[in-house]
């Protein structure tokens, strides 16, 4: 994810400034994931939060790839973790 961003970041483009409010954003909610799931044991909320941190670096794989192919490539492997963590936390939620 660091290196993603790094290669936005140390590229100039104009875009540089959307990208990093759009990584911040998706970098909070996972943090908050984690609190929401953990700390407050409320599968529910952390459905809601984790279906949107997908939602975002799905978003961010997408639109970095025309200009920022490699940046896209490196985010596959988040996208795989957080859809089967998604699933985890579903699971949870419909069967507990």
């Amino acid at each position: 994810m660091g290196i993603s961003i790094g290669l936005i970041i140390n590229s100039g483009s104009p875009q540089t400034g959307y990208f990093i409010r759009l990584f911040t954003i998706q970098l909070i909610l996972n943090f908050l994931w984690s609190i929401l799931f953990f700390y407050f044991r409320n599968p529910l909320a952390g459905a809601i939060d984790i279906l949107l941190l997908e939602i975002l670096i799905i978003w961010y794989a997408v639109k970095s790839w025309p200009q920022f192919k490699v940046s896209s490539l490196l985010f596959v492997p988040y996208i795989l973790w957080i859809s089967f963590a998604t699933y985890l936390n579903l699971y949870i939620l419909f069967n507990n």
